[in-house]
Protein backbone atom coordinates (compact mmCIF):
# COMPACT_ATOMS: atom_id res chain seq x y z
CA UNK A 1 0.00 0.00 0.00
CA UNK A 2 1.53 3.44 -1.14
CA UNK A 3 0.50 7.12 -0.38
CA UNK A 4 1.23 9.32 -3.37
CA UNK A 5 1.04 13.11 -2.84
CA UNK A 6 0.87 15.67 -5.28
CA UNK A 7 -0.75 12.82 -7.43
CA UNK A 8 -2.90 14.52 -9.46
CA UNK A 9 -0.49 15.31 -12.63
CA UNK A 10 2.98 15.08 -13.55
CA UNK A 11 5.52 12.91 -11.36
CA UNK A 12 3.03 12.11 -8.50
CA UNK A 13 0.50 10.41 -11.42
CA UNK A 14 2.69 8.70 -12.67
CA UNK A 15 4.66 7.48 -9.79
CA UNK A 16 1.09 6.33 -8.37
CA UNK A 17 0.51 4.46 -11.54
CA UNK A 18 3.79 2.82 -11.34
CA UNK A 19 3.44 1.46 -7.96
CA UNK A 20 0.17 -0.34 -8.89
CA UNK A 21 1.91 -1.85 -12.57
CA UNK A 22 3.89 -3.06 -9.69
CA UNK A 23 1.05 -4.39 -7.11
CA UNK A 24 0.43 -1.78 -4.65
CA UNK A 25 -3.41 -0.33 -3.92
CA UNK A 26 -2.50 3.38 -3.70
CA UNK A 27 -3.66 6.36 -2.18
CA UNK A 28 -3.68 9.40 -4.25
CA UNK A 29 -3.75 12.92 -2.78
CA UNK A 30 -3.36 16.53 -4.29
CA UNK A 31 -5.62 19.27 -3.92
CA UNK A 32 -7.78 18.51 -7.43
CA UNK A 33 -10.11 15.71 -7.09
CA UNK A 34 -10.82 15.63 -11.11
CA UNK A 35 -7.28 15.03 -11.52
CA UNK A 36 -6.88 12.67 -9.07
CA UNK A 37 -9.70 10.53 -10.17
CA UNK A 38 -8.48 10.10 -13.44
CA UNK A 39 -5.08 8.78 -11.77
CA UNK A 40 -7.44 6.36 -9.72
CA UNK A 41 -9.05 5.37 -13.16
CA UNK A 42 -5.49 4.47 -14.10
CA UNK A 43 -4.76 2.57 -10.82
CA UNK A 44 -7.88 0.50 -11.04
CA UNK A 45 -7.03 -0.31 -14.84
CA UNK A 46 -4.02 -1.53 -13.52
CA UNK A 47 -5.57 -4.23 -11.33
CA UNK A 48 -5.15 -2.52 -8.19
CA UNK A 49 -7.68 -0.26 -5.51
CA UNK A 50 -6.97 2.92 -5.51
CA UNK A 51 -8.38 6.11 -3.28
CA UNK A 52 -8.70 9.83 -3.51
CA UNK A 53 -8.22 12.05 -1.46
CA UNK A 54 -8.67 15.64 -2.66
CA UNK A 55 -6.70 17.86 0.46
CA UNK A 56 -4.54 20.99 0.82
CA UNK A 57 -1.30 18.79 2.00
CA UNK A 58 0.10 22.57 2.51
CA UNK A 59 -1.29 21.79 6.01
CA UNK A 60 0.99 19.42 7.63
CA UNK A 61 -2.10 17.78 9.30
CA UNK A 62 -3.84 16.91 6.23
CA UNK A 63 -0.59 15.11 4.84
CA UNK A 64 -0.51 13.49 8.64
CA UNK A 65 -3.63 12.37 8.22
CA UNK A 66 -3.28 10.17 5.04
CA UNK A 67 -1.44 7.75 6.91
CA UNK A 68 -4.39 7.14 8.34
CA UNK A 69 -6.51 6.78 5.75
CA UNK A 70 -4.27 4.36 3.66
CA UNK A 71 -4.18 1.91 6.97
CA UNK A 72 -7.82 2.56 7.83
CA UNK A 73 -8.92 1.91 3.94
CA UNK A 74 -6.63 -0.92 3.06
CA UNK A 75 -5.12 -2.30 5.93
CA UNK A 76 -1.55 -1.56 6.14
CA UNK A 77 0.86 1.11 5.26
CA UNK A 78 4.68 0.32 2.34
CA UNK A 79 5.32 3.45 1.24
CA UNK A 80 5.07 7.16 1.17
CA UNK A 81 6.26 8.86 -1.64
CA UNK A 82 6.13 12.72 -0.75
CA UNK A 83 5.75 14.98 -3.93
CA UNK A 84 4.28 18.11 -2.99
CA UNK A 85 6.03 20.95 -3.39
CA UNK A 86 6.28 24.07 -5.29
CA UNK A 87 7.21 28.14 -4.83
CA UNK A 88 6.46 30.74 -7.14
CA UNK A 89 9.49 32.23 -9.35
CA UNK A 90 10.58 35.34 -8.40
CA UNK A 91 13.52 37.94 -8.87
CA UNK A 92 16.06 37.89 -5.76
CA UNK A 93 14.42 41.85 -5.04
CA UNK A 94 11.02 40.31 -4.93
CA UNK A 95 11.34 37.47 -2.84
CA UNK A 96 10.57 38.71 0.87
CA UNK A 97 11.22 35.97 4.18
CA UNK A 98 7.92 34.91 3.89
CA UNK A 99 8.29 33.52 0.36
CA UNK A 100 11.23 31.71 1.71
CA UNK A 101 9.24 30.25 5.16
CA UNK A 102 6.40 29.34 2.96
CA UNK A 103 8.47 27.82 0.70
CA UNK A 104 9.98 25.87 3.68
CA UNK A 105 7.05 25.23 5.14
CA UNK A 106 5.31 23.34 1.56
CA UNK A 107 8.13 21.78 0.81
CA UNK A 108 9.64 20.58 3.91
CA UNK A 109 7.70 21.05 6.68
CA UNK A 110 4.91 19.01 5.19
CA UNK A 111 7.12 16.59 3.87
CA UNK A 112 7.98 15.34 7.27
CA UNK A 113 4.80 15.66 8.95
CA UNK A 114 3.62 12.71 6.49
CA UNK A 115 6.75 10.13 6.77
CA UNK A 116 6.39 11.33 10.49
CA UNK A 117 2.90 9.99 10.97
CA UNK A 118 3.49 6.86 8.77
CA UNK A 119 6.83 5.52 9.95
CA UNK A 120 5.14 3.15 12.63
CA UNK A 121 3.19 1.40 10.24
CA UNK A 122 5.95 1.31 8.30
CA UNK A 123 7.84 -0.21 10.50
CA UNK A 124 5.45 -3.15 10.58
CA UNK A 125 6.15 -4.34 7.34
CA UNK A 126 9.97 -2.47 6.30
CA UNK A 127 8.36 0.15 4.57
CA UNK A 128 9.98 3.36 2.66
CA UNK A 129 9.86 6.94 1.66
CA UNK A 130 10.81 8.51 -1.26
CA UNK A 131 10.66 12.32 -1.01
CA UNK A 132 11.01 13.87 -4.96
CA UNK A 133 13.21 17.24 -4.42
CA UNK A 134 14.46 19.16 -7.25
CA UNK A 135 17.24 19.55 -9.64
CA UNK A 136 16.65 22.95 -8.42
CA UNK A 137 17.76 22.05 -4.75
CA UNK A 138 21.28 21.26 -6.45
CA UNK A 139 22.19 24.50 -9.26
CA UNK A 140 21.51 27.55 -9.48
CA UNK A 141 18.79 29.32 -12.00
CA UNK A 142 17.37 32.83 -11.72
CA UNK A 143 14.21 32.91 -9.89
CA UNK A 144 14.26 30.29 -7.88
CA UNK A 145 15.08 31.09 -4.97
CA UNK A 146 12.65 30.53 -2.42
CA UNK A 147 11.87 27.10 -4.30
CA UNK A 148 15.78 25.88 -5.00
CA UNK A 149 16.39 26.38 -1.17
CA UNK A 150 13.18 24.45 -0.01
CA UNK A 151 14.22 21.67 -2.32
CA UNK A 152 17.68 21.87 -1.43
CA UNK A 153 16.49 21.67 1.97
CA UNK A 154 14.51 18.75 1.41
CA UNK A 155 16.81 16.80 -0.42
CA UNK A 156 19.25 16.92 2.87
CA UNK A 157 16.23 16.35 5.75
CA UNK A 158 15.92 13.07 3.72
CA UNK A 159 19.69 11.91 4.17
CA UNK A 160 19.21 13.06 7.88
CA UNK A 161 16.01 11.02 7.85
CA UNK A 162 17.52 8.51 7.00
CA UNK A 163 20.06 7.95 9.49
CA UNK A 164 17.94 8.75 12.19
CA UNK A 165 15.33 5.64 10.84
CA UNK A 166 18.13 2.88 9.73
Amino acid sequence: VAVVTGAGRGIGAASAVALAQAGADVVVSSRTEDQLRKVAADIEAAGRRALVVASDLSDPEAAAALADRAADAFGRLDIVVNNMGGAMPRPFMDTAPRHLENAFQFNVSTAHALPRAAVPRLLEHGGAVVNISSVMGRITGRGFLAYGTAKAALAHYTRLAALDLA
